[in-house]
């Protein structure tokens, strides 16, 4: 069993810089809008968010009630609130000091209709049910239980109501199988050195000679929940509610590839924006060719009534 004082204390201190667009691979302007095109199933928006919301939410507009588990600083809530289709959104998260942020960022804003508790989804129902959908995003690879969650959210949700699965779906705790860690070492070796300088601030300058690859063990110590069985979610989430679609938004080289240097990579650099395209077009030959798989997906699923 995971112990949830380790992971509650992890993201209630946890840097947020290491989200940054120096460092993480999705913080780049570039990679993140491949990203929610790839998770949008190819459709043109600028967050996979506008999508949902347009093919599955707004039959019923704004009078939908959300809950987000795993909302962390709420980054995502407010960006729904922009985009519109729902009244109420409960936000949970395990980490106390993530919820503080989460809390103090809607106040800011005024956005009344957001509302954050602490609560352990793997121990206890979401706060006011019925909801017509229920999102993770970068949340339901942290659960062990997916089991008890899923059939949890499912009771949570109203008839017809929508599940959304923004997340990564890749190996265990991140232990790659060899084909993997290669094709991601090879792509890195592809990368000019002027490129490969650590934007890291721990290291910051130094040429980095080969790709950030994670050693499991260290990822279990880190955070106990960190990509617990990330693995299975795809047929969990089959098991237990009708998947509407499923699209592959790859990250499997970019993650990891990118560590640490995906700020070098700017669309006003045209040589390192061509770089970062190989790269792109390298991760997607390589799964299509069922080489490597797809470690980021996003899911929409619909509560599965009996007797339908």
């Amino acid at each position: 069993m995971i112990d949830d004082k380790v992971t509650a204390e992890h993201w209630s201190k946890i840097d947020r810089n290491r989200f940054s667009g120096a460092v993480y691979w999705l913080g780049n302007p570039l990679v993140y809008r491949r990203y929610q095109v790839m998770a949008a199933g190819g459709r043109r928006c600028s967050h996979w968010l506008e999508h949902v919301v347009a093919r599955y939410l707004g039959a019923t507009g704004a009078g939908n009630r959300v809950l987000t588990v795993g909302c962390g600083d709420g980054a995502l809530d407010r960006r729904f609130a922009e985009i519109g289709g729902f009244s109420a959104l409960d936000g949970i998260d395990i980490a106390p000091g993530a919820i503080d942020a989460a809390r103090a960022a809607a106040a800011g804003r005024g956005l009344d209709q957001l509302r954050y508790r602490v609560l352990d989804i793997e121990t206890e129902d979401p706060p006011s049910p019925p909801y017509d959908a229920v999102i993770f995003s970068s949340a339901l690879h942290h659960i062990e239980d997916l089991e008890g969650v899923l059939d949890r959210c499912s009771r949570a949700l109203s008839p017809n109501g929508h599940l959304i699965v923004n997340e990564y779906v890749g190996p265990d705790r991140f232990a790659l199988p060899p084909r993997e860690v290669d094709a991601i070492r090879r792509a890195f070796a592809l990368i000019p050195e002027r490129y490969r300088r650590s934007l890291w601030w721990e290291n910051a300058g130094e040429l980095l000679t080969e790709a950030s690859i994670p050693d499991p063990v260290e990822v279990a110590r880190e955070d106990p929940s960190e990509a617990v069985r990330s693995s299975e979610i795809p047929d969990q989430v089959a098991r237990a509610f009708d998947v509407l679609e499923d699209n592959r938004a790859g990250g499997t080289l970019l993650q990891f590839g990118l560590h640490a240097i995906a700020g070098h990579f700017r669309e006003s650099d045209a040589e390192s924006a061509a770089v970062l395209q190989s790269l792109f077009d390298l991760e997607d030959e390589l799964i299509a060719a069922g080489e490597i798989s797809s470690h980021f997906r996003l899911m929409v699923a619909r509560r599965r009534n009996l007797g339908e």
